[in-house]
């Protein structure tokens, strides 16, 4: 599982998304601007 994420192009462009996913929602209580980006930006991922 963590080579698939690792090698493939698809696992890289999961985890990226699910990385600006959490973000996204630790950045909620900080500053709404930020975390509405970085919901943006996780979409496209």
């Amino acid at each position: 599982m963590v080579e698939y994420l690792t090698k493939s192009r698809q696992g890289q462009f999961l985890v990226v998304g699910v990385l600006f996913t959490i973000l996204g929602f630790i950045f909620i209580p900080l500053n709404d601007a930020y975390s509405s980006i970085l919901f943006y930006i996780s979409i496209f991922f």
